[in-house]
């Protein structure tokens, strides 16, 4: 009896503590979906304002080129790039708070600055003539949207250092709450008022394109392959063999493609055809050991090593120790922007860290009767007298409608040194887009 007794004692001081666990376990659990909820919640609006930073650059950028542009298509097509922006800047906006009330600023510009540039398309569109006055609109809503845009990485340098909550869940569960915190509600009232004032110019509604449904012209017609084919297309492009690779699940949309991981590498093969779309490499750079002309070089020679001949690097961009460089397939003597091949670079090794064949897969074909024989001349008469162009060349560039369209890429100086490139049908001589390009340390860039 004694003997029971006492090993019943343990059998029940066992169940209480193993009780103590699972509770402990349980109430462990909770706290971590808790602040996993939390994370995930902090990172769609951190991702938010991202991306509100960038619609508002672009923004910035189209203001800039509607001040350049002489003709109505090109002005049609920036107000419908403006359009779509503040489409845009607007779901993120909607995305960063329950209570928008403090925002109501940032969304009237928004509203406006699209309609208004529709207005003025009309307006040419029927003859009439842009006034100084209307000029001088236009380069005030540029001003608004500079300074918005100077608001909003204002917020994102806060947010990055862990001095910008976005609500009180924030502020109390996330790791960086011990430190002095603001509230973005706070923080976008603080913006709104800094950047008041501007125009109320209400004109007839949107206009905007959905690109989302477009089909790959390489690809349509080819057959699909299985997984295990692609997996072996995978393995060779990042020289391993199959066995290496573990299966990631598969992506769909108008490029659908088989997933597969390698360490800290992603890579995604195209159901059609079996062509590698991108692959992405989580590794960072260490010091730079080479230039960006090498890793240019590099890139290039990488490319010729997988297939693809005819690339000419257009510009890159240099960040946290990679190189990206555009690299554009070159048809002749006609550069096509439309099919392009992003290849990063480590400058510390050298090694190809991430591929994006989107854009060519997307658009190459084998073109034929591009007319090079039209006059230069004539097209560079459509240029604006605010620029003066340093050179030319034949290039295909995309259309807002998702098509393509032949032109005439003017090099041109502005008057405050800018360097402009101005894009001219060579059949009518209308403009089809404005780029501005962009010098720096960290690379050459248009927007």
């Amino acid at each position: 009896m004694i003997y029971q007794s006492r090993r019943q004692r343990i059998r029940t001081i066992s169940y209480i503590v193993s009780l103590v666990v699972v509770l402990g376990i349980w109430g462990t659990t909770a706290t971590v979906k808790q602040y996993q909820y939390a994370r995930i919640i902090t990172a769609s609006r951190q991702q938010a304002l991202s991306d509100l930073g960038t619609y508002m650059d672009n923004i910035e950028t189209s203001l800039t080129k509607g001040l350049y542009s002489g003709t109505e298509p090109m002005l049609a097509s920036l107000s419908s790039s403006l359009w779509r922006e503040a489409t845009g800047a607007k779901t993120s906006l909607s995305h960063l708070g329950d209570n928008e009330t403090y925002l109501l600023g940032t969304y009237k510009f928004l509203s406006q600055v699209g309609d208004y540039t529709m207005y003025l398309t009309r307006k040419v569109a029927a003859g009439g003539e842009i006034t100084e006055e209307e000029y001088e609109n236009l380069k005030k809503f540029r001003n608004y949207a500079e300074q918005y845009s100077q608001q909003i990485d204002y917020m994102q340098e806060m947010m990055y250092s862990g001095s910008l909550s976005f609500d009180d869940i924030d502020a109390s569960l996330l790791e960086n709450s011990d430190g002095e915190m603001m509230n973005f509600s706070d923080a976008a009232s603080d913006s709104e008022k800094n950047v008041s004032d501007y125009p109320t110019l209400i004109y007839d509604g949107p206009f905007s394109d959905n690109l989302d449904s477009k089909e790959s012209v390489m690809l349509k017609d080819l057959a699909e392959v299985s997984s295990q084919s692609a997996k072996v297309k995978a393995a060779a492009f990042l020289g391993i063999s199959a066995d290496q690779l573990e299966d990631a699940g598969e992506e769909e949309g108008n490029m659908a493609c088989y997933l597969f991981n390698s360490g800290d590498k992603t890579i995604a093969v195209t159901k059609k055809g079996g062509y590698v779309r991108y692959m992405l490499s989580g590794s960072f750079a260490g010091e730079e050991k080479i230039s960006a002309a090498d890793a240019i070089a590099k890139g290039k020679s990488f490319l010729e090593s997988i297939g693809y001949t005819n690339m000419r690097d257009s510009y890159y961009a240099v960040s946290d120790g990679i190189a990206v460089i555009n690299y554009a397939y070159y048809e002749g003597n006609v550069c096509c922007y439309t099919d392009l091949i992003k290849v990063g670079i480590a400058l510390d090794t050298g090694e190809v860290v991430s591929f994006d064949a989107t854009g060519y897969l997307m658009n190459h074909h084998q073109r034929s009767g591009l007319n090079t024989n039209a006059s230069v001349e004539a097209a560079k008469a459509a240029v604006s007298t605010m620029l003066q162009v340093q050179s030319s060349k034949y290039a295909v560039i995309p259309t807002d409608g998702g098509k393509e369209v032949l032109t005439i890429e003017f090099l041109c100086k502005s008057e405050d040194n800018t360097d402009v490139l101005v894009y001219i049908d060579p059949t009518t001589n209308e403009e089809k887009e404005i780029l501005l390009l962009t010098y720096s340390d960290n690379g050459i860039l248009t927007k």
